[in-house]
């Protein structure tokens, strides 16, 4: 049987960029643009642009399930903060690490592995009550933006006040005219934001981003500098 990469939102951008395309955990990912080289001292020095909309999200929306699957205690989890967790199975082996969202309409938005966005729903739906998981992965994307001049350049293209965003917190605003859940966190060693926001609304958001921070020195980077990035701020895949 012949199994189909999928494409993200940011498809088409990539192409337009020139950059070189790999299947990554099924998806058609940028590698890199330029050099990895290159976007790797962009997000050190400046700031770099990554397309995250691989990852997948899952609503969970009954709180008992989410304490008892995850490794964390989720009762200090106070709306509008992110909490880092581990996804195990029934005896005790790791299925995924996640990020866990604390959000206003109650439960938890849980952001996992591109890889395992299926494997990782089926098995959550198989210790839920019916009605209480969702996988809405492929209805969100998802954009880093990563570096010193990152909180700067999104605050120009919002009207939200992201000083009193603190790190592994999040709020919903408008960024470029997007709505979009933005929220400050990342992989890269660096300050910056992951801004999630509609498939449809991805490619304006991506553009205005590329636009705005051109005079910061603003580079598209792909999967081989977000690796060099964590690998070198110590944070494990």
């Amino acid at each position: 049987m012949v199994v189909t990469a999928e494409r993200t939102p940011l498809y088409d951008e990539h192409v337009r960029l020139g950059a070189q395309i790999t299947n990554f955990g099924g998806w058609l990912m940028p590698l890199q643009y330029t050099s990895i080289r290159e976007e790797h001292r962009a997000v050190r020095e400046a700031v770099g642009l990554f397309d995250l909309s691989h990852m997948g999200e899952i609503r969970l929306k009954d709180d008992a399930a989410a304490q008892r699957l995850l490794t964390r205690d989720l009762t200090p989890l106070r709306t509008g903060r992110v909490q880092y967790a581990l996804l195990c199975n029934d005896d005790g082996g790791i299925n995924d690490d996640v990020l866990v969202y604390a959000v206003a309409e109650g439960g938890y938005l849980l952001v996992v592995n591109a890889g395992n966005q299926d494997s990782d729903f089926d098995w959550i739906r198989s210790h839920t009550p019916d009605g209480a998981v969702f996988n809405v992965g492929r209805e969100w994307a998802l954009v880093g933006v990563q570096g010193p001049g990152a909180v700067a350049l999104v605050q120009r293209v919002t009207s939200s006040a992201l000083g009193a965003v603190k790190y592994y917190a999040f709020i919903e605003g408008r960024v470029a005219d997007v709505a979009c859940l933005i929220s400050r966190t990342g992989y890269t060693g660096e300050d910056g934001f992951e801004l999630f926001c509609g498939n449809d609304d991805a490619g304006r958001l991506w553009r205005a981003l590329l636009e705005e921070g051109q005079a910061d020195g603003i580079r598209p980077a792909g999967l081989g500098a977000r690796d060099t990035l964590r690998l070198e701020a110590g944070m494990r895949l």
